[in-house]
């Protein structure tokens, strides 16, 4: 339940640091190193349970610690514009390589301007669309129904396949040292596969190539 809301907030905070211009190739290279750190994980955490055998519990300390080392690094992360965040216009933001660029058009002219800086001084609380009106969106709804069934396909894959793969040791039922590096290695495959194809993703997004309106 507590990972379905990391995609939402890691979102905000891209767009909120980089806006909307980055904003996919920025989420792709998030994607991308999330892929890759799944796959030091997984790794780690199968040598932990292979050598710590049969005290594979062990395991889940390279969870931790990679828990750990991600609420540390938080604070290193530039606090972005709120608003921008949220989904509002805002004024300034990051490119991909760090450096700051002005959102806003100077070859506009100063009617326009004039207009733009009105209308921030009256939304200087602007107020966001409710839960309902996004989720009735046709364009939203769509995207949350892929999702699921996605998920609720692929939701006991890898326990089902981990399981086959364990078999037994001997009476008590536990899982046989040799099974951990097949299990280790069906969930680094995976995030593999996924890694290569963020990549592509991201190469084919700059292109033009998958886009379509809903």
């Amino acid at each position: 339940v507590s990972s379905s809301f990391i995609g939402p907030c890691l979102g905000a905070l891209t767009l909120a640091t980089f806006g909307p211009h980055h904003f996919d190739a920025v989420m792709a290279s998030n994607a991308l190193w999330g892929h890759i750190g799944s796959c030091v994980a997984a790794v780690l955490a199968g040598i932990v349970a292979y050598f710590m055998y049969p005290d594979i519990k062990y395991c889940f300390l390279v969870i931790a610690a990679s828990a750990l080392s991600a609420v540390m690094f938080v604070h290193f992360l530039p606090e972005g514009d709120r608003l921008m965040g949220r989904g509002f216009k805002g004024k300034q933001a990051l490119d991909e390589f760090g450096h700051i660029e002005k959102l806003t058009n100077e070859d506009d002219n100063d009617d326009q301007v004039a207009v733009e800086k009105q209308q921030l001084h009256n939304d200087e609380n602007p107020q966001a669309s409710s839960y309902w009106e996004v989720i009735s969106d046709k364009r939203c709804f769509l995207l949350c129904v892929t999702g699921f069934f996605f998920h609720f396909a692929n939701a006991n894959v890898l326990l089902v396949l981990g399981e086959l793969m364990g078999g037994d040791n001997g009476d008590d039922g536990a899982p046989s040292q040799a099974a951990i590096p097949l299990i280790a290695g069906a969930i680094v495959l995976a995030q593999v596969t996924m890694a290569a194809a963020t990549w592509v993703g991201d190469r084919l997004t700059h292109t033009g190539v998958g886009r379509k309106p809903l």
